[in-house]
């Protein structure tokens, strides 16, 4: 089997034709600011590994990363208190 066979970028639904018992690795590819959570759907789509032996339907679950919190302000670009020596 060809590993490239399946690097099919899905950003919705999408689908791909396996033979029976062939095994097909999902690989969640988070967009930045977003982080996996889980795969769901069919009981054999939780370990990410599905192996083709009927119908399949996984979801990869994906949520909003909490973005840091700074107290200093540096986030927004404020680099004046790092030359500043405090005593």
């Amino acid at each position: 089997m060809d590993s490239d066979a399946f690097d099919i970028p899905c950003t919705g639904p999408c689908g791909v034709m396996l033979v029976d018992n062939e095994s097909f690795p999902m690989l969640p590819t988070p967009d930045p600011g977003s982080v996996f959570i889980g795969f769901s759907g069919d009981s054999d789509c939780a370990d990410g590994n599905v192996t083709m032996n009927s119908d399949v339907s996984c979801q990869a679950t994906f949520n909003l990363s909490e973005p840091p919190i700074f107290a200093d302000d540096f986030e927004n670009g404020d680099t004046s208190a790092w030359d500043t020596v405090v005593p």
